[in-house]
């Protein structure tokens, strides 16, 4: 992750507006990172969520749940949650920080 990056996503958490609605997360989001792999969220009205690619080939599906993501194999307190800053949607788990960047045309999960 860039530092410029690092630094905008690490302003106090005041700057950033957690969302409390699942609407505001609905669409296509590609995570900004260094791999050659290209990782997706695609977020639904009615709170289902895909991630994909995974190491299985699979789609990982959970649910959003307010601002914390259900995958449903994890213990809760290890679910990540969800919030914006500015424009960029921030994963924030236990291990690390995944920012990802909201795709102008929606993307669907591979079947």
């Amino acid at each position: 992750m860039k530092p410029s990056l690092v630094a905008l996503c690490l302003l106090p958490l005041v700057s950033c507006t957690a969302m409390k609605r699942e609407t505001r997360f609905v669409g296509t989001w590609k995570m900004r990172d260094v791999s050659p792999i290209d990782y997706y969220l695609r977020i639904y009205p009615d709170g289902w969520v895909a991630q994909w690619p995974n190491p299985a080939e699979t789609t990982a599906w959970a649910r959003l749940c307010g601002e914390t993501l259900a995958w449903g194999y994890q213990a809760p307190l290890h679910d990540p949650t969800l919030s914006l800053c500015g424009s960029l949607l921030v994963m924030r788990d236990n291990v690390s920080d995944k920012v990802f960047d909201r795709l102008s045309d929606e993307v669907e999960p591979p079947k």
